[in-house]
């Protein structure tokens, strides 16, 4: 004897589509699981390597302040050195004009032949 086959109504064709989509959805639901606990277990591990970084910068701190403080004592001094030889250039650039024309023998503008 053949079965023959049950006309399916639209109850049935919704009820097996809701199951379609909710198998889709259990299985969508893990795969999301599955991605959010690799990425929670990124996260923990960068910010257990951002505790040992910070750890490691504050270890080193009284190492290196007293460095820079000093690096920044030098480059003061270096730069007031600098300061002090321009303005003696300068100086000495602004009274050029007058020694040249004093060592060609030309008297300045000021002064009298006598």
């Amino acid at each position: 004897m053949a079965r023959t086959r049950k006309k399916r109504g639209p109850f049935d064709e919704a009820s097996a589509t809701l199951h379609r989509n909710q198998a889709l959805l259990h299985q969508n639901l893990l795969q999301l699981q599955t991605v959010f606990e690799r990425n929670q277990a990124a996260i923990e591990q960068n910010l257990a390597t951002l505790v040992q970084s910070q750890a490691a910068l504050a270890a080193r701190r009284p190492e290196t302040d007293p460095r820079i403080a000093g690096t920044e004592e030098r480059l003061e001094r270096r730069f007031a050195n600098i300061m002090a030889l321009l303005s003696e250039l300068l100086r000495m650039v602004e009274r050029l004009p007058e020694a040249i024309c004093e060592e060609l023998g030309f008297r300045g503008a000021g002064q009298q032949m006598g």
